[in-house]
């Protein structure tokens, strides 16, 4: 064995099940895909109860059976209407991130601006009057 790995393991073909890190990589989608995931299932399970034949209303049956189980064994269930909710909030937090990025750019842009004022001035001042003619407080800019 090599690095901890097994002859059994590594010969199957879901050998990243083993490690932990990798585990959970295919599981993990997007808000965007889950939804249309969920939307697709809910109206899939529409039609089947719409049906009138009874082998459709059968699987419809089970589909809310199999998910019914899956919820009680504890796994997650992406219901629509929680997915778009979660979808609004990323959302409105990626806009109050970038409404944050932009005010603190603007404080940043401001802050260079009033330095390079006060340079700009030292300078003229260091040229009219050598350093006694510069002003090194920005508070008493005229």
């Amino acid at each position: 064995t090599l690095a901890g790995l097994n002859n059994a393991s590594s010969s199957s073909k879901h050998h990243f099940l083993d490690n932990k890190s990798l585990s959970n990589l295919s599981k993990k989608q997007s808000l965007e895909r889950m939804l249309a995931d969920a939307e697709k299932k809910q109206e899939k399970l529409e039609q089947l109860k719409a049906s009138h034949q009874v082998q459709d209303k059968a699987k419809a049956s089970q589909m809310v059976w199999g998910d019914a189980l899956k919820q009680a064994t504890g796994e997650r269930i992406p219901q629509p209407h929680q997915l778009k909710k979660a979808l609004k909030k990323k959302h409105k937090q990626k806009e109050k991130s970038a409404e944050a990025w932009k005010a603190r750019n603007k404080q940043q842009q401001q802050s260079q601006d009033q330095k390079q004022d006060i340079r700009k001035h030292n300078l003229n001042q260091r040229k009219k009057g050598g350093t006694i003619g510069a002003n090194l407080s920005k508070k008493r800019i005229v």
